[in-house]
């Protein structure tokens, strides 16, 4: 029959396998055979729609019978209990359930792990020979993170209780500059996030370096965020469902990242169906496999630059942009050596697992391979030979975990976690003048435990609690031929924390949350507590204030030595704290906002308080007199940020507005206190979307102050030295930039999709300088310059399958 009418029958096993009937008459059409089975078998044939058919059985059986379906997505919710007093089962693939023998008395529930308890609202008979009812439910059984401002900036980020802001990456609408949708980039939309040398892998919170930030993937620790050694992500844009970010108000759960704590996901919900995409702009190409196994599913996702194949000139700008200044690119005139076959590569991998246990049990991992490579020819003649030698560096991460959650009861759920991430760079450079080969090694291992409880005291009060052991180990080595030298060091530093939060909404307009953390590190025999705090009050319909505030520690920094370490090109290696040269970094901020959202209107404004304690000179970046001192400080930060975000129809607009004040106070310096490296005084951000159908544009500028640099006054001829002024009291000119950005999608059968996007990023050709600096070159004085990307188009294209 459903070959022959072109239609689909939904029951349950048990309905029919004891009913045998003599075939019908094929002439009849499909309503006189369907009155033909109703008659011979005593069942009921329900439309669902005009293709879906549903069988249940009649008369002295009553059954209620339904559709679970997600409230988001519209998908149906497979496996979720559905009982009535002692009445049970489960949903199938379609979503479908069918309760019998139960009475109009009886309350309907439903359970699942990812969805709220909940009672269905029938409000019909049992025996009601009506179609089965649609039942929608909303993820998850906690209700108290609600948002409170939907579509901040553009559709799909959101600010949610506790200041966190939320991207959904896929649901986002087109930002200007972008093909594609970049985590990190994205995140650097909103107000007070900056990266003061325009790269993915250097982003700035209010004043803090980039290794002040805890990035986590799916709840792993990453110490390794970009390709292309930091200026495109190193995390593929399609694999990622969500994005978070928390300036302040972190919660309990998490440690490290005085700055701030960034968290990408993949999704939780398994595919129902085998889905393939492909895709490649003029940098990468990449591709992703998704595949259902029942309620095990699989998801391979892997990207790879194009180098290989061809270089475009996006490519070769990025190239030159990722390498001008260091070793790789010799661009010195008076150099006696040649550099050459310069070949670089970047590729990252990622796997993940589901499997569904029961409603109530669920086992997700994952696996993560990154990797970065370039090696280059150095040519010179030495002793009237041409000698030549071959430089490289390398630098990659492999990480994994697994997350097995658990629903008790209706009250409480728990979570354990485990995860191991291993990042490693390693860089050879060989000097073929004087046949020097300098041995760089740089690697961290990172092993993570913890397991978290949820109990659901009642509606509006939730109570979480955990443990968490992190093991941390930094090996680092410098090897010299010539002279003679070797260096290595190994330090293991292991972390002991305990945590709970209280996440309570009461007097019907206010949400607190309030939370403690304490670690215990025994490397350095420490202990702290950190309290955490977050306060929403909803002053009217369209207006509400919050209060964040939070006290944070981090056990790891990034250094520089040399500026020509790891052949100048990512200068920087990880170091663990010692208690000595190398402190415990501490944090204290506080910051208070209000919100206007109504209709068309959205307003914010936000005055913040951040002071972190414990840096040292050589994770901060100085290119002047303290570039080889090493000694251990603080910063303070202040600010205002700003968004107006109106819309008009089809229009979005936006505009934001940081002012921010940084200042270091290292004791120990001639100067003690001075700007901030990373003090961006003012930022400012506007950009207008337009959508039409499947069209999108979207154009937009950034302008912000240049970032401080030191002046000089002349050279120290007998120590042949810079004599350097006060520290930072320059600052390089304003920086700016227009992009454009035009994305349209369509369909080339109906199980084929097709997106194609054109970007430019520096429409204008603006030459930007993102940081500068003076060296000794023969005697003389140079300022060396570090230019932004210019004028930079891209393209990119997509096809989707969904069968």
């Amino acid at each position: 029959m459903e070959k022959q009418y072109n239609v689909s029958f939904t029951y349950m096993d048990q309905t029919i396998d004891s009913f045998y009937v003599s075939l019908p008459d094929e002439k009849l059409n499909l309503e006189q055979t369907l009155s033909y089975l109703e008659e011979v078998s005593g069942l009921q044939f329900i439309f669902v729609d005009e293709k879906y058919i549903s069988i249940k059985e009649k008369a002295n059986n009553p059954i209620l019978c339904g559709y679970l379906i997600d409230l988001d997505s519209g998908e149906p919710i497979t496996d979720a209990l559905v009982y009535a007093g002692e009445k049970f089962t489960n949903t199938d693939e379609k979503g479908y359930f069918e309760l019998k023998a139960i009475t109009l008395s009886q309350e309907v529930l439903v359970s699942h792990v990812s969805y709220n308890k909940t009672a269905l609202e029938t409000n019909r008979s049992p025996d009601s020979q009506e179609e089965c009812s649609k039942f929608y439910l909303q993820k998850d059984i906690a209700t108290l993170q609600e948002v409170t401002v939907h579509s901040y900036i553009t559709r799909g980020i959101n600010k949610k209780i506790a200041g966190e802001i939320e991207v959904e990456v896929q649901n986002t609408d087109i930002l200007p500059g972008l093909t594609e949708p970049d985590v990190f980039f994205l995140l650097q939309n909103l107000p007070g996030i900056q990266s003061g040398n325009e790269t993915v892998s250097d982003i700035n919170i209010r004043g803090g370096s980039n290794d002040q930030n805890l990035v986590l993937w799916d709840g792993m620790r990453l110490y390794q965020t970009g390709h292309f050694f930091g200026l495109i992500s190193a995390i593929n844009p399609y694999t990622v469902q969500k994005a978070s970010l928390n300036k302040n108000g972190t919660s309990a759960e998490w440690g490290e990242g005085v700055s701030g704590t960034i968290q990408i996901e993949t999704p939780n919900k398994s595919p129902e169906e085998f889905s393939f995409q492909a895709g490649s702009n003029l940098i990468s190409a990449d591709q992703l496999l998704q595949l259902p196994f029942g309620k095990t599913s699989l998801t391979i996702a892997s990207r790879q630059a194009l180098s290989g194949l061809v270089k475009t000139p996006t490519y070769e700008q990025y190239f030159d942009r990722a390498f001008r200044n260091s070793d790789v690119i010799n661009n010195r005139p008076s150099s006696q050596v040649i550099n050459s076959n310069e070949q670089f590569n970047f590729y990252d991998l990622s796997i993940n697992a589901n499997h569904e246990f029961s409603s109530n049990s669920e086992l997700k991992s994952g696996f993560l391979l990154l990797d970065n490579s370039i090696t280059y020819r150095e040519s010179a003649v030495v002793d009237s030979k041409i000698t030549s030698k071959n430089s490289s560096l390398n630098q990659g991460s492999y990480s994994g975990y697994v997350s097995l959650k658990h629903r008790w009861n209706d009250q409480l759920k728990t979570q354990f976690f485990g995860s191991m991430s291993n990042y490693q760079q390693k860089s050879i450079n060989f000097d073929v003048l004087t046949g020097q080969e300098h041995i760089l090694e740089n690697e961290v291992l990172e092993t993570n435990l913890k397991t978290v409880s949820h109990y659901y005291i009642n509606e509006n009060w939730d109570l979480s609690s955990g443990i968490q052991f992190v093991e941390t180990g930094i090996r680092n080595l410098r090897d010299i031929n010539t002279p003679d030298f070797q260096s290595l060091s190994k330090e293991v530093l292991r972390t002991t924390s305990f945590f709970v939060e209280n996440n309570i909404k009461f007097l019907t307009n206010t949400d607190l949350i309030l939370g403690v953390r304490t670690s215990y590190f025994d490397k350095i025999d420490v202990f702290r507590i950190e309290p955490r705090l977050s306060v929403q009050v909803e002053l009217s319909e369209s207006i509400s204030a919050e209060f964040l505030g939070e006290s944070k520690s981090q056990t790891t920094v990034q250094t520089v030595d040399f500026q020509t370490d790891f052949l100048g090109v990512e200068k920087r290696k990880w170091e663990l704290i010692n208690g000595k040269d190398i402190p415990l970094l501490t944090s204290n901020q506080a910051s208070i906002g209000i919100n206007y959202n109504k209709k068309t209107l959205l307003l914010s404004l936000e005055g913040f308080y951040k002071e972190v304690d414990g840096i040292i000179t050589s994770s901060q970046g100085f290119l002047n007199q303290y570039q080889f001192e090493r000694t251990a400080g603080s910063y303070y930060s202040n600010g205002i940020e700003a968004l107006i975000n109106p819309k008009f129809g089809q229009f979005n607009s936006w505009l934001t507005y940081t002012f921010m004040n940084s200042k270091y106070n290292f004791p120990e310096l001639s100067t003690p206190v001075f700007r901030n490296n990373f003090d961006i005084s003012h930022s400012l951000s506007a950009g207008l979307s337009y959508k039409l159908r499947d069209l999108e544009f979207s154009s937009g500028i950034n302008y912000r102050s240049g970032v401080p640099y030191t002046g000089q006054s002349g050279v120290d001829q007998n120590k042949q030295e810079i004599i350097f002024d006060s520290p930072n009291n320059l600052r390089l000119p304003p920086y700016f930039r227009l992009d454009l950005s035009a994305k349209y999608s369509f369909r080339i059968t109906d199980k084929i999709k097709a997106k194609c996007g054109l970007s430019i990023w520096n429409l204008t050709n603006k030459e930007n300088i993102v940081n500068g600096y003076y060296q000794l070159q023969n005697g003389d004085v140079d300022f060396v310059n570090q230019l932004a990307l210019g004028f930079t188009p891209n393209i990119n294209f997509r096809i989707i399958y969904n069968p």
